[in-house]
């Protein structure tokens, strides 16, 4: 199990309700495209919150994020390399 899930390296950027909505299916996608344009105030909620959230991607962070997700699959690859051998 030395593997790396990269997805669970860094925050998801979507927080479904918070500043928007997860969805995993097209039905999802149409159900919640409707009930945003449906409620003018869930959608000013949203996407209030979701250009506060985006205010805190600055290139320095998502370059050093980047940076250790690359560094986490380095030492993966070497602990997997290692037990290979």
């Amino acid at each position: 199990a030395d593997e790396v899930d990269a997805g669970v390296l860094v925050e998801p950027l979507i927080l479904d309700g918070e500043n928007g909505a997860a969805v995993d299916t097209d039905d999802q996608f149409v159900e919640a495209a409707l009930r945003f344009a449906g409620d003018d105030a869930l959608r000013a909620s949203l996407g209030q919150q979701a250009a506060r959230d985006m205010k805190r991607l600055n290139p320095q962070q998502v370059v050093a994020e980047f940076d250790a997700l690359l560094s986490e699959l380095a030492h993966a690859r070497r602990l997997h390399a290692h037990h290979a051998a």
